[in-house]
């Protein structure tokens, strides 16, 4: 792991080359962030190192888009809001949430030290793996 502390809590893409796949540039406040797509879904990451503890916190976050109101479309709303029900209930947590007519899917995930890039991904497919379904069904309720 990169100790720069000159390094800022900006976004950053992770590496993909073997040289560099099992350090990742954590600055001295053990902040960074980084974006990626997963079908047509944006997701942010920001990932925060507790340095007493020693492991990473990754805070996930996506806006999945918006839902007409019920007025407009009642049948997609209430389709939504029922997934949204069915995937919080099945994962046993609340990951899947409507606020304001936007679908948001936020979580966090720990990554344990050493903070690589294998080991950051890793625990980050575990979590997408159980929301991707829901994701694709909201994708799919909602419709073009």
């Amino acid at each position: 792991m990169l100790e720069d502390d000159s390094l800022s809590p900006v976004d950053v893409a992770l590496p993909d080359d073997m040289d560099s796949i099992t350090r990742l540039p954590v600055g001295m406040a053990g902040v960074f962030s980084f974006t990626f797509q997963y079908q047509e879904a944006h997701f942010s990451v920001a990932c925060t190192e507790d340095l007493q503890e020693g492991d990473a916190t990754l805070k996930v976050t996506s806006d999945l888009g918006g839902v007409p109101p019920s007025a407009e479309d009642p049948t997609v709303r209430l389709g939504v809001i029922h997934v949204i029900a069915s995937a919080n209930e099945a994962l046993g947590r609340t990951l899947f949430c409507l606020e304001q007519d936007r679908v948001g899917v936020a979580f966090e995930v720990k990554v344990p030290r050493p903070i690589t890039s294998i080991a950051l991904m890793a625990a980050l497919a575990e979590v997408l793996m159980q929301v991707a379904p829901y994701v694709a069904l909201i994708e799919g309720v909602k419709g073009p």
